[in-house]
This record gives C-alpha cells, structure tokens and sequence, in this order.
C-alpha cells in the first residue's frame, strides 16, 4: 500500500487513532509526518540523539526527545509548541488516547507530565527505560528496562516490578489497563493480566524489538527475524509480512486496518484486513500456538550471532580456530566451579591446555559467546585477562562483550555501548597486533566518526 525510503535508518513510528497521520523517525535525527494520502507532509531534520516520539489519537501534537534531555512538543504542522528540559535522556515516550498526559522513560526513571509539559511526578527505577506506555487517562503505565517490568499507578506509587529471565525491549498496556504485552530477547511476544501474571506467550524467530496493541485485542510486533507479526488477542497468527532487514520499530491505527513497519531504511504500511500471501518458513509450519506451561521447542538457527543481531565487531578467535567446529560447549546448568569441575565437555582440550592457560579462558569464552550467553563469555574472557595481562585478544574480546551487553539492556544507545567497551578496547592495543585497530574502526564507522574515539 505505501512505501517510503529514509534518509537514515528508520528508529520509532507512531501513528494517530485513525492511520490518517504517522510520524517516523530516523537515526539521522529526521522526523517525517506522513497524511492519509501516504503523501510526506513535511519533513524536519531535528537533531542526532533523538531516541523516542509518539503522536497523539487526535494526530494534532507530536512528542519527542533523546540524549539533548529536552521534551518537545510539535504540532501537526511541524511547528514547536513548547520545549521543557527533563534533565535526562529520554529513551521512550507515550501518550495516553485522550492526549492528557505524557509518559516518559529516562536513563534512570519512569515520569508523568501533563499535554503542556508539566512534570506530574517522577519515579526512580536507577536504570534506563527503553519502553513505556499507559491506558486511558494514566490510570496504569508500564515501562520496562533490562530485566525489569515495572507498573505504576496514576499517582506515582508503585503497582508491582517483575524481574524476567532476560532483557526487555518494548511494552504496551491496552486501553483499560488489564492486559500488558511485552518482548525482547528471548524473541518471545507475552501477554500479562493486571497483576503481571503470564495469559500466554507466542515464539518468533527473532529478538523483538518493537510492538503494540490494538483496541480490538490484536498484537503487531517487530522482530529480528525480518517479519512483522500479526497476532489475535489469542496469541495465534494471524499473517505475517517479511522484510529485507530486522523490523525495528512498528505502529498501527487504534482501530486496527493498518500496519506501519520499519526496515532499514525503508517504511512500509499494509492493511492489516488484507489477505496477504505470507512466505512461512519450515519452523512456523511446526509451531502452533501452546500453551503458556507448555515445553516450546526453539528453532535451531544456530548461534545466537550467526546471523548478527547487530553489525559490529566480533571476537577474535585467531590462533584457535581448530576447535571453531567442535562438538564442545559449556553446559548452560555449569556452575562456577573450576574449569577442571565443569563437566566432561571440556575433557578434550583440558587435557591438551593447562587450565591457567589463557588459551583455555579464551576458548570458554568464545564457546559461550556462539550460545549468545554473553555475560558468562565476559567472565571467561575477564579470566584471561587475569592470567595474562599481555594478550590482546582477552582484552579485545572482553570489549566485544561489554559491547554488546550494553546493547543487549538497550539497543538504541550505540554511543553508550562504545564508551562502555572502550576502555578495555585500548588495552589490548599492542604492538603487533591489528585487530583492535581494526575494531576501532568498525565502532567509528556505526558512530558515523571519520576522527579517533575520545576517551
């Protein structure tokens, strides 16, 4: 029905009650306000960092913010409204379906302002918010940072905070607050009840990264797995449509006929009443809906960064890579014992490398990084650093890690995961050896940066 091509990579798209009017951002810091015609309006080049933005029901005022720590209010024309300094990034934004209220996640908190700005209250969660919604009037928010779900009340006080097995990237409440709808990187899509207690869960085949509910009950959610899923209320399937790239971001008129998705840098809207002819791939064909206490078999697509969940460095496996296609792997019940204690997986390159080898450490650590347990690899990786300060890979490979953990709370922030992981980059800076340099490089290259990293 309607396509159109970006100047940067598209990052957030929100659409009014009707699908008359969608904003798109991009990580070029570009909004585009797009009428019922499909047709570009106008198109603003705001500023880089802009992480969020959502429009109201009414399509009558966007809001946006990002890592300049300012609200902005545009309306439908483009024009600014108002600006209030928050003080903090802001990673995510939303408005309630009669456009009263404003709710917003920051680097360390959850807060409720009203359609002019004015700050409600605020409530502490000490970590990023990367998704955040609420129902009608601001009767319930939910927001969701790393592990942690949070819901809150219209008044501040704190409902429940769940911790879950792994991270979580976005979150949607409907409009009367009794169900919440949650993803991430257990490529997952649940559906909660008002006290956090699973309904069911549906299985992609990719990390999700954005979705949202309609006020018929439907799901539209994104995913890693290049499809934008449709899901009833049931959590069945109900079509689904494939892209070139990851579907980052998702969007969808509150009445359910149209479906926005974001693919690289490419938008694209489809009737979501369409009968549309769906490539289903041999593991959909296999998974039908179960159950929430049901055993779910996971697709084999192999290692967790096979197919990248996101482009950057890899780890350095140079000098070891005749054990790149053995049979061993670390057990995801081992413990923290000894290396020699782990268990029988390791018997034959143990008896081959001394376990205060810094080879051993390396070799572990790589073994969990294509399992994509990355804080076990980063301990792994950490050890051989401490047997032998001298060797470049541990500290390279150690930077990849934290790399990509940062990614893995928040998988907007870039910037944040380059500081985190160039410290320890640096050290394995060493005569001779070029990898680092190399890795520099591909870091610089997704900052947009021709000039070195600053500290």
């Amino acid at each position: 029905m309607f396509e159109l091509t970006l100047d940067g990579q598209a990052l957030k798209i929100s659409s009014s009650g009707d699908g008359n009017s969608i904003v798109i951002a991009d990580r070029n810091g570009n909004l585009n306000f797009v009428n019922q015609n499909r047709e570009v309006v106008w198109k603003k080049e705001m500023k880089e960092g802009l992480c969020c933005v959502n429009i109201t029901d009414k399509g009558d005022k966007i809001f946006f913010g990002g890592k300049d720590c300012r609200m902005t209010a545009l309306n439908s024309n483009g024009n600014l409204e108002w600006e209030r300094e928050i003080g903090k990034t802001i990673w995510s934004i939303s408005t309630d379906s009669e456009g009263k209220y404003i709710a917003v996640g920051t680097g360390d908190s959850i807060g409720l302002y009203s359609s002019n700005g004015d700050k409600i209250w605020e409530y502490e969660t000490d970590r990023a918010m990367i998704g955040v919604s609420m129902s009608r009037g601001a009767e319930k928010i939910v927001a969701c940072g790393d592990e942690f779900l949070f819901l809150i009340d219209r008044n501040g006080n704190l409902i429940f905070k769940q911790q879950k097995d792994d991270s979580l990237w976005d979150v949607d409440i409907n409009e009367i607050g009794n169900k919440i709808y949650l993803g991430g990187w257990d490529k997952k899509i649940y559906c909660l009840n008002e006290n956090g207690e699973t309904v069911w869960n549906y299985q992609t085949g990719g990390y999700i990264r954005s979705l949202e509910s309609l006020s018929d009950g439907k799901i539209i959610a994104g995913s890693h797995d290049k499809n934008a899923y449709v899901l009833s209320n049931n959590g069945e399937l109900i079509k689904k449509n494939e892209f070139t790239n990851e579907v980052v971001c998702v969007a969808a008129a509150r009445e359910g006929e149209f479906l926005f998705a974001g693919s690289g840098e490419k938008v694209a809207c489809f009737d979501i009443g369409m009968n549309v002819e769906n490539k289903v791939n041999e593991y959909e064909r296999n998974t039908e809906y179960r159950a929430v206490n049901e055993p779910v078999n996971e697709p084999e697509d192999g290692p967790v960064f096979n197919f990248g969940i996101f482009d950057g460095p890899l780890p350095d496996t140079s000098g070891f890579e005749s054990y790149e296609n053995s049979d061993f792997t670390e057990s995801s019940t081992t413990g923290m014992q000894s290396v020699t204690e782990e268990g029988g997986e390791f018997s034959q390159f143990i008896a081959d490398v001394g376990k205060e080898d810094v080879r051993t450490y390396l070799r572990l650590g790589h073994a969990c990084w294509k399992e994509g347990r990355l804080e076990r690899s980063k301990e792994h990786y950490q050890k051989a650093t401490e047997i032998n300060p001298e060797e470049p890979r541990g500290w390279h490979n150690l930077s990849v890690c934290e790399y990509y953990i940062s990614l893995k709370a928040n998988p907007n922030d870039y910037e944040g995961a380059i500081k985190k992981s160039y410290k320890t980059l640096e050290k394995s800076r060493m005569p001779e050896y070029s990898q680092a340099g190399k890795t520099l490089k591909i870091l610089a290259d997704i900052l947009d940066a021709e000039t070195e990293l600053d500290d």
